[in-house]
């Protein structure tokens, strides 16, 4: 927790590049300070401060996948992200090679307006905006649920009044014993019928387990194939399909609309498209989540995943930070948790982590400083191998 001479406490901070959405120009570079109920925006002697009460949203997109995005929704009513979509629209479709930016939506002050804020990400400033997204989801877990206000009804005595009460006629035992006797064989037939009819309704219907499994074999021979197979399918079977754009992060992008209103209607885009992975098969509701992406990016991304399982990027780190202490036996601590500032997949075969990250150096004298490191890393978690390492 800091102060730095602001005259207000905070958890943590980050320096960003400003795009879209305050009162500054394209370009300043803005102070971001995690606070207590709020994040405080500052530029030399400008102030602006979001309350969490007012905020809807925090997230990481890249120009290219808002160009994406914008070219979707291009025949709808709508910009996704509104003035930040329109900037990063103009971004997105002059370059093909991705920047991230780190996007907060919240409501405005007065009208209740969706509004956007959007900040330029690089490879020193990652790390902290994935912090801000990470508290933001913490903070909505962690948010009190209103509770439901209970009206209490004052119940007021009502008189005691005393009338004549006739005296009870006589109970007749007999008629009693009849009625009885009626009843119980009639709840012993109900009973009878009741179990007969589960048990016939038991042998005629698979139950829900196997009905699931089922499903769950047909959806899984989708995974690779059309967004087009994927549509016939579901009519074929009767499901409901919610479809979500595979941005292999955390938080989830809703493109059934765009699914049912643009790509079904465009066989380009439908050959396009190809699913990556389903989820919450229900074969009682007849719905899934199925997840798309192009082609060309979800080879991409499938061998991101096949290199984090062949070697994860934390061991990859974790290799550096031995290999530095070879080469500063007085002191060599790599800050991995806290301030790995980037990591991406390069290499002919993508095959390598080159990551980028702040270190503290001890020298003989026993002196530290902070410095960074970057390295590229190749192999396996049981056997992995530096082949590139520089310390600035």
């Amino acid at each position: 927790m800091g102060t730095n001479n602001i005259n207000f406490r905070y958890l943590f901070e980050g320096t960003f590049t400003h795009l879209n959405g305050l009162p500054l120009n394209d370009g300043t570079v803005v102070n971001a300070y995690w606070c207590d109920d709020r994040i405080v925006f500052r530029s030399d002697e400008n102030r602006y401060d979001l309350p969490f009460s007012n905020l809807l949203n925090i997230c990481i997109k890249s120009d290219v996948e808002i160009y994406n995005q914008c070219k979707l929704s291009e025949n709808l009513d709508f910009i996704p992200y509104g003035s930040v979509g329109a900037a990063l629209y103009d971004k997105g479709k002059e370059t093909t090679q991705a920047t991230q930016y780190l996007i907060f939506t919240y409501k405005g002050k007065y009208n209740g307006e969706t509004k956007y804020i959007a900040f330029e990400l690089n490879q020193y400033n990652t790390a902290t905006a994935n912090n801000i997204v990470n508290y933001f989801l913490k903070l909505q877990q962690n948010m009190p649920k209103q509770a439901v206000p209970v009206e209490e009804v004052e119940e007021s005595p009502e008189p005691v009044v005393q009338s004549y009460q006739a005296p009870a006629p006589p109970v007749h035992k007999k008629k009693k014993h009849i009625l009885l006797k009626i009843f119980l064989v009639v709840m012993s037939i109900s009973f009878v019928i009741a179990v007969v009819f589960i048990i016939s309704e038991q042998g005629s219907q698979p139950n829900y387990k196997e009905k699931n499994e089922k499903a769950e074999a047909e959806i899984s021979s989708l995974v690779d194939g059309s967004l087009s197979n994927a549509l016939s399918k579901m009519e074929e079977m009767g499901y409901t399909a919610t479809y979500y754009f595979d941005n292999g992060k955390a938080y989830k992008n809703d493109y059934t609309n765009v699914v049912k209103d643009n790509f079904s209607k465009d066989e380009k885009q439908l050959k396009k498209y190809v699913i990556t992975k389903y989820e919450n098969v229900n074969a009682e509701t007849k719905t899934v989540d199925l997840y798309i992406n192009t082609k060309k990016e979800a080879k991409k991304q499938k061998q991101l995943n096949e290199l984090e399982s062949k070697l994860g990027h934390i061991n990859a780190c974790q290799a550096v930070e031995k290999y530095g202490k070879e080469q500063y036996p007085f002191g060599f601590k790599l800050h991995y948790m806290k301030d790995l500032q980037g990591y991406q997949m390069v290499g002919e075969n993508n095959d390598t982590w080159r990551i980028q990250c702040g270190v503290t150096i001890t020298n003989a004298y026993g002196a530290s400083y902070d410095a960074t490191c970057q390295a590229e890393i190749t192999g396996s978690n049981e056997a992995p191998e530096v082949t590139d390492f520089v310390v600035f």
